[in-house]
């Protein structure tokens, strides 16, 4: 079909069921019926050309305004070998973006399932924030429009290095020179969002990997809470506070933060695939496995979820091992781990070592899983004294981390229980008990951890557990999510 003029754009939208009054003008989607989902591509002018970094993280900042201020399901360009998205109402929009020294350009092509195209739409080149606000204001659906900057800092020098900044979050090279920039921009915009939540990732990543005292630690769950108070169910936001709940034993205010964004945002992934997380953790394994099928059926299996905790404590091994034979997944050292830890659940000790040794192998890996792939490794090669000294070691390093991950500590239990010190075994299940990981079922029938159970110290720890389990299934079912 030839391409509409502009006063076309709504006016297909509208006969998409796109936009309109009430519900729709605000979120460009029924939240009573169905998503309308968006497969982004952004595109570099020119191309092969420009700040590669600042170009990803422009994508993180479009994909915000897209879940922020239209709680729409943004997905990838799709690609050979996925489901492929027919709905009438898939939207595939191509944004190429133009960098210049403090400015951005932007053309936005759109196009839907059914073969209507709309007419390229072009701006700028901008200041960047501006270029955004026009972006939020010129789509073919509707988004709700913020205060000016709150996305957005409105000092065009600091917008590259704002989006650099968003995809070296996890790079601890760059650790100290993002928290600074998060720390700059929080100073100079405090009502920009971006820059909060860019700061209490910053302190959340630290806090997972160095002993920080509990003032950082405050500080982090205070510069969500002033992101969120900006822009209300920020899903990225909204998932980063959740996860630090739930690290941090706060399983309560994590379900009750994720009831309130998705009663906003009924459609982002992101949040369900945050809510498996935290009910999977607190044993709300009916809840967490809902989550996680939601999560697809939005998504259409683009996101992955390697590892996936949620079918182990279920006692579905072959859904666990699928989850972990993804792509890529050979490259993770996590992933790899659980390779050999499902290997070792079913008794084939040679093909366990084979995979803790590839864990141990991959360069950068995760330090925790990398030193447990180690110490089950040292175990299995008759080196039962090295095994308990790294135990020691991860243990000695984890315990004085603010949000030290009780799941995480379960696994050290079990490493403990499968060195024979049952006593240390239960120590460390009733830590991780304290540190908020609850999967009764997961203690009740981890084989790993059987050699633990039986003792007075286990059936004062299995009460416990049972007593909170049944305290959160009363409050957070299902239904509460319209699961």
């Amino acid at each position: 079909m030839a391409a509409l003029d502009r006063r076309a754009w709504l006016r297909a939208a509208a006969a998409l069921g796109i936009a309109g009054v009430g519900p729709l003008a605000l979120t460009g989607c029924d939240r009573r019926r169905e998503t309308m989902r968006v497969h982004l591509d952004l595109v570099p002018k020119p191309a092969a050309a420009g700040p590669q970094l600042a170009f990803h993280g422009l994508r993180v900042l479009l994909v915000d305004h897209l879940e922020a201020l239209g709680g729409l399901t943004v997905l990838p360009w799709p690609q050979a070998g996925h489901l492929q998205d027919s709905r009438s109402r898939a939207c595939f929009l191509r944004v190429t973006a133009t960098f210049g020294e403090a400015s951005l350009a932007l053309e936005v092509d759109a196009a839907y399932a059914n073969g209507m195209k709309l007419e390229p739409r072009t701006c700028g080149p901008l200041p960047p924030a501006e270029a955004l606000d026009w972006f939020t204001g010129n789509l073919p659906f509707r988004l709700r429009r913020v205060q000016a900057g709150r996305l957005c800092p409105g000092e065009a020098i600091l917008f590259r290095p704002l989006l650099e900044a968003l995809v070296q979050e996890d790079d601890a090279e760059q650790a100290a020179s993002v928290l600074d920039l998060s720390r700059l921009l929080v100073r100079r915009f405090p009502d920009c969002a971006t820059g909060h939540f860019l700061l209490a990732n910053q302190l959340y990543n630290q806090l997972l990997l160095h002993p920080l005292d509990q003032e950082s630690q405050w500080r982090g769950f205070q510069a969500y809470r002033a992101g969120l108070e900006l822009l209300p169910h920020h899903p990225r936001g909204t998932v980063g506070l959740a996860q630090l709940q739930a690290d941090a034993g706060l399983h309560r205010d994590a379900f009750d933060l994720l009831a309130g964004a998705l009663g906003e945002h009924p459609f982002v992934p992101r949040l369900y695939a945050s809510l498996c997380y935290v009910a999977r953790t607190s044993g709300l394994l009916e809840l967490a496995r809902r989550s996680f099928q939601k999560v697809d059926e939005l998504a259409l299996g683009w996101m992955d979820s390697p590892g996936e905790n949620t079918y182990l404590y279920l006692g579905d091994f072959e859904a666990f091992r699928k989850t972990c034979q993804l792509r890529g997944a050979g490259r993770d050292a996590r992933v790899r781990f659980y390779l050999g830890y499902l290997a070792l659940l079913e008794g084939n000790r040679p093909g366990a070592a084979a995979e803790f040794r590839a864990s141990v192998a991959v360069p950068g890996g995760w330090y925790g899983f990398e030193q447990l792939s180690a110490l089950y490794l040292a175990a299995l090669e008759g080196r039962p004294a090295e095994a308990a000294a790294l135990l020691q070691a991860i243990h000695q390093k984890r315990s004085a981390l603010r949000a030290p991950d009780g799941e995480f500590t379960f696994k050290l239990a079990e490493a403990a229980a499968f060195l024979g010190d049952r006593d240390r075994a239960t120590e460390l299940a009733e830590l991780a008990f304290t540190q908020g990981f609850g999967c009764t079922r997961w203690f009740e029938r981890s084989p790993l951890f059987a050699p633990a159970r039986g003792s007075a110290r286990w059936d004062s720890l299995h009460q416990h557990l049972r007593e909170r389990q049944s305290l959160l299934e009363s409050r957070f079912s299902p239904r509460r999510f319209r699961l």
